[in-house]
Parts: C-alpha cells; structure tokens; sequence
C-alpha cells in the first residue's frame, strides 16, 4: 500500500508491452491491477472504470479467473462504501465465474468476501457458515496463503481462530 506510485509505474510498462503484442489476456491482468492500485489509493471512480474494463477484457479473452477476482475486488470496493446490494451483487457474480470455472481456490477466496460481507453488515451466522465453507476450499487445496487469509478475517468474527492465523 505504501508503494502505490512504484506499483503503477511497473503495472504501466506492462501494459504498454501486452498492448504492443495485443495479448487482451493479459491486458485484463493490468485493467485489474490498476484497479486494485486506485482502490488501495482511494480513488474508487477510477478503480471500477478499471475493474470494468478489466471485466470486459476478461470476458473477450475467457481470463476466468480475472473476472472472478475483479468481481471479488468490486465487492470489496463496495463493502468500502457501504453499498449492501452491490456488494453482495458483485460477491455472487464472482462465486458463479469460479463455479463455472470449476475453481476451489477461486471459490475459497470467494466465500471467504463473502462471509467479511455478511460480517461488516451484521450477519454473522450466515459469516461463520460461509468462512467455513471457505476453509473447506482452502484445506481441500492446501492453500495456505489462502487459509491465513480466511482466518485472519475470520478472527475477527470469532476471536477463537486468532492463533490459528
């Protein structure tokens, strides 16, 4: 977060190199991450015209996993703001490119946004249910990266799974 400008310089050279060879693959790889950047920066209106661009991309050139996880970041970006109904729009719109792309690990990230959703908003029944179903992904993958993740965030709905992240 602290490097944003040096993240957006490399991110930039690139970009510049997957449009010279039009690979649109790869291009949807860099509309996502300037999207993340801007988001890190706070700039939300730039962030969703990249993560929207990247979704476009994504879906031309078949990048599954970028639409999922750009679906995943929009969720965020909303959960930010507060937004209920476009959160959990864009969380089940990620849970269904990873379905379709027949992705546990996809999947385990994706229950895992939506179970901090239903946290943040105050449901945290259907959280535990679904950072359960999360870590099932994330065990069945072997996951590790992703299974500290979910109990980090996990934690803060039951403090109990704290030492385990």
């Amino acid at each position: 977060k602290n490097r944003i400008r040096e993240g957006l310089r490399i991110n930039k050279t690139s970009f510049v190199i997957n449009q010279k060879n039009n690979d649109v693959y790869s291009l949807a790889d860099n509309y996502y991450m300037f999207g993340r950047l801007f988001h890190q920066q706070g700039d939300h209106k730039v962030a969703v015209a990249n993560y929207l661009k990247a979704i476009d991309l994504a879906e031309k050139s078949r990048n599954l996993w970028v639409i999922s996880v750009v679906r995943r970041s929009l969720a965020f970006l909303y959960l930010d703001e507060g937004n209920e109904g476009k959160s959990y729009e864009n969380i089940y719109k990620a849970i269904k490119v990873a379905q379709d792309a027949d992705s546990k690990e996809a999947l385990g990230f994706c229950y895992g946004v939506l179970g901090e959703i239903d946290r943040n908003f105050g449901k945290a029944k259907q959280a535990a249910a679904h950072f359960e179903k999360a870590n099932q992904y994330f065990q069945t993958t072997q996951n590790e990266y992703g299974q500290a993740w979910l109990y980090t965030n996990w934690s803060l709905l039951d403090l109990s799974k704290v030492d385990k992240s």
